[in-house]
């Protein structure tokens, strides 16, 4: 029962770390059943485009803060922000964008 107690590094407040832990628990559903669609509507050629594509952006983002000498910045916000931000905010974002994508991939799987 450790994993439960890592934010308390983070923050002291209890409703800080209960949605923090909420928001990751939606983060990983979303992004499961996003995997899950794309893999049942085009089977393994769909994953493996898809985390190519990931590999790839992730790449491009990479050297594009590289080329622009901007990772001091990008650290400096991402310590900078409150721990709502970067705990619930940021991961639920990123939950709804997958619900949204997964829904539009299911929707057109199936007659």
């Amino acid at each position: 029962m450790r994993m439960f107690g890592i934010l308390r590094f983070v923050t002291d407040s209890s409703v800080v770390q209960f949605l923090g832990f909420l928001a990751t628990m939606l983060l990983i559903a979303a992004l499961s059943m996003l995997i899950g669609a794309i893999q049942h509507r085009w089977r393994t050629t769909g994953l493996l485009t898809a985390t190519a594509s990931v590999v790839v952006i992730g790449g491009l983002a990479a050297i594009l803060v590289t080329w622009t000498r901007s990772w001091s910045s990008l650290w400096s916000w991402i310590v900078d922000a409150s721990p709502t931000t970067t705990l619930v905010v940021l991961p639920l974002l990123v939950a709804a964008v997958c619900t949204v994508a997964t829904w539009q991939v299911a929707r057109n799987a199936a007659p």
